[in-house]
Parts: C-alpha cells; sequence; structure tokens
C-alpha cells in the first residue's frame, strides 16, 4: 500500500459490529505492486565530471580544477507518486591553488555552485501524503565564494 496514492484500488469488506451487533462495509486499500519503481532517493542518472590541470610557475605552482554534477530526478519514496517528484539538478564548481615555491604558503580561491542553481536534495513527506501536503526538504547551498589562506612556518 502506498499512503495517497490517486491510482489505488479499494476493497470492501463487511463484517460485524460486536458493539451493535449490525453488519457493516468497511473500505480498504489493496496491495499495490510497486516492481519496477525507483528506490527512494535514487535517482536513474548520476554523473559527476572533474577537470584539474596543475602547472609549475617561477614564483610557486598552481593547480586548477573544475568539477560539473549531475543528479537526476527521483522520488522521495517507494510510491514513485508524481506530485512528490523532486526534479534533476546540475551542479558546477571551480577552484583554484597556488603554493609558494617553499611551500610555506597556500592561496586557495574558489566558487561553488557556480551557476547558483538550486535542487532538491531530500525530501520527507508527512502524511497523509497527499498533494498539496506538508513536507520537509533539504536544499543545495547556494553559490559561495571564497578564499582560504594557508601559512605553514619552518621553524
Amino acid at each position: 500500500m502506498v499512503v495517497g496514492d490517486p491510482r489505488a484500488e479499494i476493497g470492501e469488506w463487511e463484517h460485524l459490529n460486536i458493539f451493535t451487533g449490525n453488519t457493516e462495509t468497511s473500505f480498504y486499500t489493496l496491495p499495490t505492486t510497486l516492481s519496477g519503481n525507483q528506490l527512494p532517493m535514487q535517482p536513474n542518472h548520476k554523473a559527476s565530471l572533474t577537470a584539474t590541470y596543475s602547472t609549475e610557475l617561477e614564483f610557486g605552482s598552481l593547480q586548477l580544477g573544475s568539477t560539473l554534477s549531475y543528479t537526476g530526478s527521483r522520488y522521495p519514496d517507494i510510491g514513485n507518486l508524481d506530485y512528490w517528484k523532486m526534479p534533476a539538478y546540475s551542479r558546477w564548481d571551480l577552484r583554484g591553488t597556488w603554493t609558494s615555491p617553499s611551500s610555506a604558503w597556500t592561496v586557495t580561491a574558489y566558487v561553488q555552485n557556480v551557476l547558483d542553481e538550486i535542487g532538491l536534495v531530500e525530501v520527507l513527506p508527512e502524511a497523509p501524503r497527499t498533494p498539496g501536503a506538508a513536507g520537509m526538504a533539504t536544499l543545495t547551498e547556494p553559490r559561495q565564494f571564497g578564499v582560504q589562506i594557508r601559512w605553514r612556518p619552518d621553524f
């Protein structure tokens, strides 16, 4: 059974109400076949590509790097209900590091999520799982810039 499934089939059950002695009819959701559904939070496609370049300079060394990643659409639970489908998203990160000839100084500059694309990392639907129902979500981080300076003295 998938809670909130709009395609769910309903069965009837006739039973005796022991308090009133009357025959009553109750309804229940029939079992649902979930074979072929995506596992929760697992996209069918996920990929990452990283490229790096290193070179020696007169005044130290330089290393440049770029990572592009893609996470396909996915569902937060095994029911694969379309109204909870989490869209695919991409992310692009850049990083450059300069190291002094003595390796005492290192300066790194980076940009995470260059295109500032916000995606859903995780969704936790709350019961009842119906269209428009509340849920909690975790988003990807927005674009971030940074510089790190490291000094390793040689005592």
